[in-house]
């Protein structure tokens, strides 16, 4: 549901502008990426009358470097 709203929030921020979304090719990251794509995508197909968001190659781009990381506990 959260991502779902990122996406409707990209929407009305970013109406009429071309964007990206950069996920690693974690499942869970992946799967959150894709919930915001998907909003994206509906919400530019329906409202007609505005411009919409577009979204760069109409998909989540996966990159290996953006995995989460543990090195540890930090003081």
């Amino acid at each position: 549901a959260q991502a779902r709203r990122a996406g409707q929030d990209v929407c009305q921020q970013l109406a009429g502008k071309r964007v990206a979304i950069w996920s690693s090719d974690f499942l869970r990251a992946r799967e959150t990426a894709q919930h915001v794509a998907d909003a994206i995508l509906k919400a530019s197909h329906t409202h007609e009358h505005t411009p919409g968001v577009s979204l760069y190659q109409d998909q989540v781009l996966l990159e290996t470097r953006l995995r989460e990381r543990f090195f540890g506990t930090l003081h």
